[in-house]
């Protein structure tokens, strides 16, 4: 019996240097950039909290959390929603900056490869990957949500 393929619905998200590879189901929603309202004390990494479906949820830099520079917002900017997977109720939902608009991919083994190692992530990467010819990372999703509760933050009711 052949062994069948496993396809996996993903989006191709944009951040300044890296390109993010998520599967959709990790993703809520993508929506355009506002500038987040911002608390004091904060790391440089967290960029505020933005309105999104009657919550303000926390949005941050993943490229700021790497320790590398900032691309400043533009009209291409976007704010993608990620659903947590963690299942902490306080933090069902978070964003991350994104510089473009996603693209949607299917992936499967004869689009992914694993890609050389491109330097320290502390923690944040996953892995490595090449898929149709674009390098990307897979985001460790639970040491992003840690480092939010870590920075005690959380999703707050928009009233």
């Amino acid at each position: 019996m052949a062994e069948e393929a496993i396809v996996v619905r993903s989006q191709l998200i944009t951040l300044e240097a890296l390109r993010l590879v998520l599967p959709n189901t990790a993703i809520a929603e993508v929506i355009a950039y506002t500038q987040p309202d911002l608390p004091e004390n904060m790391p440089e990494w967290f960029l505020g909290y933005a309105a999104w479906r009657g919550y303000r949820i926390p949005v941050s830099s993943f490229v700021n959390m790497m320790d590398q520079p900032a691309h400043k917002p533009d009209k291409r900017s976007r704010i993608i929603v990620l659903n947590s997977i963690s299942g902490d109720p306080e933090l069902p939902f978070y964003g991350l900056f994104a510089t473009g608009i996603p693209r949607l991919m299917v992936i499967d083994s004869d689009n992914i490869q694993n890609a050389p190692e491109i330097g320290p992530t502390d923690g944040l990467i996953m892995r490595q990957v090449v898929v149709d010819k674009h390098a990307a990372v897979i985001p460790d999703q639970y040491e992003l949500e840690a480092r939010l509760k870590k920075a005690n933050v959380s999703i707050l009711s928009d009233d």
